[in-house]
């Protein structure tokens, strides 16, 4: 069952890779951040969001990996909102298409398809009784949205600022820069001081404040080292193992994250943008 964090705040965590559900009410409302992950678990957390919130579940959904939208059929009723990229990826059927995918490799069946009511501009906004910031949130993924409920003073952040796992540049290196120092910003501006990432324990803001330091040191290490391989001559391949060997990550993974080789995947990352850079 979910435990209680804070003042109407509860987390449920998965047993697979320490996923996190995070479960806010007010007036009566429960708002569900990425439901997940097994069947059974979704189902603990839709009860507990029904009986939490008898005025109506919303849903947050911080971007369109397997492990974030998988929860959204089982809410057929509830308003589901996610950013422009997510919603698109949401729409487009992709997003449908990674939890098929998804299903035939772990051997589950989620309820339903991943489904979208409201497409959130960036910025400030209004859901029900909640005051939500939508924050650019791309890099681990093409698409994503961190959520601040600065009221309530909670970070939703997805997966960055996770301590337990290095971070994962899926999509762009630069791009996780460019999040997680939004993110370190609004911790920084003591805008939340509870932070609620993707995958891994609750943090306190100073706690999430030492992740991102890690995190953009370790990164800016390697997008340097990437770079720095590349105009030594060196050609792509070549640059990604002087970039791998070069960088210790930020942190060690629990083992169900380091299967996914944060060392590896994010010399690939950094050495794919210092090629695009140098070809214009």
């Amino acid at each position: 069952m979910p435990s209680l964090i804070a003042d109407r705040v509860w987390c449920q965590r998965s047993e697979r890779w320490q996923t996190n559900t995070a479960i806010v009410l007010l007036d009566g409302h429960a708002l569900v951040c990425d439901p997940s992950w097994t069947p059974a678990e979704i189902t603990l957390i839709v009860e507990f969001a029904a009986r939490l919130g008898p005025a109506g579940v919303d849903l947050l959904i911080t971007h369109a990996h397997e492990d974030h939208v998988c929860g959204i059929g089982a809410f057929p009723e509830a308003c589901v909102l996610a950013g422009p990229a997510t919603a698109a990826a949401i729409e487009d059927g992709s997003a449908a298409a990674g939890l098929v995918r998804a299903a035939s490799e772990w051997g589950l069946e989620w309820e339903g398809a991943p489904f979208l009511t409201r497409t959130v501009p960036l910025g400030e906004l209004l859901v029900g009784p909640y005051r939500l910031v939508a924050i650019e949130a791309a890099g681990h993924s093409r698409d994503g949205t961190a959520w601040l409920l600065e009221e309530e003073g909670v970070l939703l952040c997805g997966d960055y600022l996770s301590a337990v796992s290095a971070p994962l540049a899926f999509a762009s290196v630069s791009g996780c820069c460019a999040t997680i120092s939004r993110l370190r910003e609004a911790l920084e501006q003591g805008r939340a001081t509870i932070v609620v990432p993707g995958h891994g324990p609750v943090l306190t803001a100073a706690e999430a404040i030492a992740v991102a330091d890690a995190d953009l040191a370790y990164l800016d290490v390697v997008a340097g080292t990437a770079s720095a391989a590349l105009a030594a001559g060196l050609p792509p391949g070549a640059a990604i193992v002087e970039t791998w060997a070069a960088v210790e990550p930020s942190r060690p993974s629990i083992p169900d994250l380091a299967v996914y080789q944060a060392r590896t995947l994010n010399a690939r990352t950094a050495v794919a943008e210092a090629v695009d850079r140098l070809r214009g």
